[in-house]
């Protein structure tokens, strides 16, 4: 059989041609020494062009309403409806989406700041409706645009 090319050097981190099983050795699918099965399935897997974080998170966005629409996040989301986003592999953190959404647009997120949104609709991940501020600023944010005050603490039993 003839060797096959993988694929274009951009995507491969070493490219080569590989080499099928040999027939002729103990049994089929032999391989010698210096190419083992798991080390040719190992640059298999390096040949395949994986999606950037960025490309990953801009595929959950509906973008369909234009640019200055409401752009809803279309993965998971919390019961209060803010999207969230995976950090990793299994058992990571969660992000919220329009925090990932600034932090790929604009870069890290400041200590002690929030992301907040202008639009009102938590799914929302359109940068245009997003602005940093404080607790202060969210507080007033809610206060001023009538969002209904959650209980804290304990209710009083006389």
């Amino acid at each position: 059989m003839p060797s096959r090319y993988l694929g274009p050097p951009e995507l491969c981190r070493a490219p080569r041609l590989i080499k099928p099983p040999r027939t002729d050795g103990p049994g089929k699918g032999y391989y010698p020494r210096n190419e083992s099965h798991l080390a040719h399935l190992a640059y298999m897997r390096s040949c395949v062009k994986r999606p950037t974080p960025a490309e990953r998170f801009w595929a959950k966005v509906d973008k369909s309403g234009g640019p200055n629409a409401c752009w809803p996040w279309t993965a998971h989301r919390l019961p209060a409806g803010y999207g969230t986003m995976g950090m990793g592999g299994h058992n990571t953190r969660h992000a919220l989406a329009h925090r990932l959404a600034w932090i790929i647009e604009n870069g890290w997120i400041p200590k002690g700041m929030l992301v907040l949104h202008y639009c009102d609709y938590p799914p929302c991940v359109n940068i245009r409706h997003l602005y940093l501020g404080t607790k202060v600023d969210n507080s007033r944010d809610a206060y001023l645009r009538g969002a209904p005050r959650k209980p804290h603490g304990r209710k009083k039993v006389a």
